[in-house]
């Protein structure tokens, strides 16, 4: 989550064809969740308390920058 991830990675971790990624991505962008850093996905800095309580509601691991 912190240092994004390129583009050509997530085929491999979503189990979506290519194009639906990229409009998801841009979608998401739309909106202010993601931003295009270069060739590096991340989520926006206005976006990361929800994605982060999202990802601990369903149990993933994270860091303990926030309490929560």
């Amino acid at each position: 989550m912190h240092n994004g991830l390129p583009e050509f990675v997530l085929p491999e971790l979503q189990p979506q064809p290519g194009h639906r990624l990229v409009a998801c991505l841009l979608e998401l962008r739309s909106l202010g969740a993601v931003i295009l850093d270069g060739e590096r996905w991340r989520v926006s800095a206005s976006a990361y308390g929800v994605v982060r309580e999202f990802l601990r509601a369903r149990g993933f691991l994270r860091d303990h920058f926030l309490r929560g």
